[in-house]
């Protein structure tokens, strides 16, 4: 309802009437205009993590159950077994700091958001709220950040298992969580 003035009326409770946001219309626009490239950027998103995730379960998971298996119960004997189970207290440290060190070079030279080009040509420039435009790539970014160092975190862990006097799940878990911590740590 408006006035005479073509103002908004107030309404009994003496706050003007809602009203549709410039900003809402916008980015309503550009959802409707991108719903199938979403789509099929989705698609391919999950094919490729399909594919890695059975690609690496078939693979490498046997061999990562065999090489626990066979450190824990010390079946693994001659000189490489004993220089491979030393080596691994030095090495991983050594891994999982180059994986800090390359992300926190690729998040200083990309940031934790790279919008496509379409955002960055057609809709920073115009007076639109960057948060609404930024904080859902973002947020997708620190997840799959985190997810990722997870799964690699726990691996390491599951490798240092045989070394330690914890239990198996233990080391995966607390493995799983400094990898989602540096994970978290390289987006922000």
């Amino acid at each position: 309802m408006t006035t005479d003035t073509g103002r908004r009326a107030p309404d009994e409770t003496g706050t003007p009437e809602s009203h549709v946001d410039a900003d809402d219309l916008t980015l309503a626009y550009l959802r409707v205009l991108r719903a199938d490239q979403r789509r099929r950027d989705r698609r391919g998103t999950l094919f490729v993590l399909y594919a890695t995730l059975l690609t690496g379960t078939i693979w490498l998971g046997p061999y990562l159950i065999a090489a626990g298996t066979a450190a824990r119960d010390g079946s693994l004997h001659g000189p490489l077994a004993e220089r491979a189970l030393a080596a691994v207290p030095a090495v991983l440290p050594v891994l999982f700091a180059t994986a800090l060190l390359v992300a926190a070079r690729r998040a200083c030279w990309r940031g934790p958001v790279l919008p496509d080009a379409a955002t960055v040509d057609w809709l920073l420039p115009l007076p639109v709220a960057r948060a609404r435009l930024l904080l859902p790539l973002l947020r997708r970014s620190v997840l799959f950040s985190v997810a990722a160092g997870a799964a690699l975190g726990a691996v390491g862990g599951f490798l240092l298992y045989p070394l330690g006097a914890t239990p198996g799940w233990a080391s995966t878990l607390v493995g799983a969580g400094s990898g989602a911590a540096v994970g978290g740590l390289c987006t922000a």
